[in-house]
């Protein structure tokens, strides 16, 4: 399926909150999901400070709907940065938060949004007009200048990617030989994975 909804189910928000992140982390490897709606469900920080590290990456999601949940400030201002590297996203809806950003925040976010050039239609409560008239400038920029993602294209989005991957994979495990692999570098506990990418990259070069 490219579709996951999931509107105000009890059964979600006693998920345990390990799998609720394992799920805003996969979207950093997730090349299936086009359109991602989850409202009502108390979905707090956490998720939302996860979720934009992975849109970083990720190249194929499209719409993602999260009103009606409990972010505040912090997540939001982090989100809305992270946006500025993510080449996907046509359509995000954040409204109707536990709270919007502070005035500071949201002039922070706002300016970097403006490296955005594909969200077309950005929903977010905010404070000042003069942001609201800057977002408003930067959708009307982006609908101009926006392009449909070719086959092709994902395909070289696709191969870039997996190629990083690959090359992580073997500077990982170099590291890892002579004893001088940190702990915390993400993905260092996933050699199954990097290789199993390292592979697939291989296979289109």
């Amino acid at each position: 399926t490219t579709e996951l909804v999931i509107d105000g189910d009890v059964r979600f928000e006693h998920l345990r909150k390990s799998m609720v992140l394992d799920l805003a982390e996969s979207l950093r490897t997730n090349y299936h999901l086009k359109t991602i709606k989850v409202n009502n469900v108390e979905l707090g920080n956490v998720f939302l400070l996860t979720l934009a590290s992975s849109i970083k990456a990720n190249f194929t999601l499209e719409t993602l709907d999260l009103r009606n949940n409990s972010f505040t400030s912090e997540a939001l201002a982090a989100f809305c940065e992270a946006m500025a590297k993510n080449k996907s996203l046509v359509k995000v809806d954040l409204r109707k938060q536990h709270s919007p950003m502070s005035l500071q925040a949201e002039l922070a976010a706002i300016k970097t949004l403006t490296g955005n050039k594909v969200v077309q239609d950005f929903r977010i409560e905010l404070r000042s007009d003069k942001c609201g008239e800057v977002l408003e400038m930067i959708i009307a920029r982006n609908k101009k200048k926006n392009k449909v993602m070719t086959s092709a294209d994902y395909d070289k989005k696709l191969i870039a990617y997996l190629k990083e991957e690959a090359n992580l994979a073997e500077k990982l495990e170099a590291e890892r030989k002579a004893g001088e692999s940190d702990i915390n570098t993400p993905l260092t506990d996933d050699w199954d994975y990097l290789y199993e990418l390292a592979e697939r990259a291989n296979t289109y070069i």
